[in-house]
């Protein structure tokens, strides 16, 4: 579903994969409505299992805040890693600013990125990060890990990377002071390519250039 997952198997498998169809995304449903954006309101999630890297974030909190004291991080999802990434926030002392949201429904997450700035996404594990696509519809920015699968996207001109843990608050902080009208806008553009519609596209193209071998 990414030119990530496709290096991977390559290397890993030794096979030769020559076309990627991502999995599509219901952009009208996303893309529209009323955006209340606040600049400090950060989120990430999906499941929650230790290879997301949602704790890493966790523990970055404190040294965000000292930087910017108003930041705001709500973590969506289910998964056994859930009770884990509650003890963290407990024990670094964030539960003010960190709120765990539990799963949510389309709609639940729809008013969720309707009101972000920033889609955190710390793993090199997921093969694509529906999730993230889907809250760039509305307009929310990814800030990602060097060596995930949002990296190709962010080489698009939207968002950006960040090689360490100990790099996730200086970036935060760039990220909220930064003008994001102009960045926002591309944001929903590239989404836009993962349409259910493009998507289609893509297997018809697909599907015509093998039959005409």
């Amino acid at each position: 579903p990414s030119e990530y997952a496709k290096k991977i198997m390559e290397k890993e498998v030794g096979i030769n994969i020559s076309d990627v169809i991502p999995f599509g995304i219901d952009y009208e449903f996303f893309a529209k409505g009323e955006r209340k954006k606040d600049k400090n309101k950060l989120i990430t999630g999906g499941r929650l299992v230790k290879e997301k890297g949602i704790q890493t974030i966790v523990d970055s909190m404190n040294a965000v805040l000292n930087l910017n004291p108003k930041v705001k991080l709500s973590v969506f999802g289910d998964g056994p890693y859930k009770k884990y990434i509650k003890e963290k926030i407990k024990a670094n002392n964030v539960e003010k600013a960190v709120h765990l949201l539990g799963k949510l429904n389309k709609e639940g997450l729809k008013n969720l990125f309707q009101r972000a700035s920033i889609f955190i996404f710390p793993s090199s594990a997921d093969a694509q990060s529906l999730s993230s696509i889907e809250a760039m519809a509305s307009g929310v920015i990814p800030l990602a890990k060097e060596e995930s699968c949002l990296k190709e996207i962010v080489e698009k001109g939207v968002g950006s990377t960040y090689k360490e843990d100990k790099d996730i608050p200086s970036k935060i902080k760039e990220f909220i002071e930064m003008p994001k009208a102009e960045m926002r806008k591309k944001a929903n553009e590239i989404s836009k390519e993962f349409s259910y519609k493009k998507i289609a596209e893509k297997y018809i193209e697909i599907y015509e250039r093998r039959v005409k071998k």
